[in-house]
């Protein structure tokens, strides 16, 4: 059944190039919107630290694909582990804070990371890195409905669990929330790791995808606002919300 599905799929040009060049948009946004969610939505801390860790692993899977040759799994791998170990650090430091003062610092680690970029002769400064087609379209098209696919079964599991609720009872009221004897700062860490995880690994499936990363398209400022806009859009704090909002506003884009 599977086999014949794909030869229909086929038939029906939906493999062809332009159609994969959109569904890859469409998967790659979906995850950081459903990620962006897990904070801003599920937690209540909105945040325009995302798209930094969308450029860490993009520029990670860059520098290995590039500089070191290593396969494509290997440099997504290091990719998130990368998005992790940043978001670990900066984590200890803004989830201290919140409403517009959290808001404002993750806009601040953004900022500082594409001037950081920007200097860094590791990552090509301005001028960017230019990347070799390591290998075909197809894989980034299953590789990012693959990873939106596992995000969202995951995120949704978690909702029906105790860290899911737990979120939301920050989001409605933290100080009541610890009060009660909640452990606050674990699970806002748990979700911002989560979402840290994800987001670096689209990076460091963008990357290669794309050919060429520089500090303005891998933490472009406009994608901040998208994935906001997309959250809202089809509704925060839910799971298939983020998702329809990503796919609805970004088809209207490619048009």
């Amino acid at each position: 059944a599977i086999g014949l599905t794909f030869v229909a799929v086929q038939e029906l040009g939906l493999f062809d190039s332009y159609w994969q060049t959109v569904a890859i948009q469409l998967f790659m946004f979906g995850v950081l919107a459903l990620s962006w969610d897990l904070l801003g939505g599920q937690t209540g801390y909105p945040s325009f630290v995302l798209i930094a860790f969308f450029g860490v692993g993009a520029y990670t899977a860059a520098v290995l694909l590039k500089d070191y040759a290593v396969g494509l799994p290997v440099a997504l791998l290091a990719a998130g582990v990368a998005a992790l170990i940043f978001g670990a650090v900066i984590g200890g430091v803004v989830l201290r804070l919140r409403g517009g003062y959290f808001a404002i610092a993750t806009l601040g680690v953004t900022l500082a990371g594409q001037q950081v970029a920007t200097n860094l002769e590791v990552t090509g400064g301005s001028s960017g890195r230019i990347l070799f087609d390591v290998s075909q379209q197809v894989t980034y098209y299953y590789g990012l409905l693959a990873l939106l696919l596992v995000e969202v079964a995951l995120l949704y599991y978690l909702s029906g669990t105790r860290f899911g609720y737990t979120l939301n009872a920050i989001r409605d009221d933290e100080d009541k929330a610890i009060s009660m004897g909640v452990n606050t700062t674990y699970y806002k860490t748990a979700a911002w790791m989560v979402a840290a995880l994800f987001t670096g690994l689209a990076g460091g499936l963008w990357a290669p995808y794309n050919k060429f990363v520089d500090p303005n398209a891998a933490m472009s400022a406009a994608w901040n606002v998208e994935l906001i806009v997309m959250a809202f859009l089809g509704g925060t704090g839910t799971i298939a919300g983020p998702v329809i909002g990503a796919f609805s506003l970004r088809s209207i884009t490619l048009q």
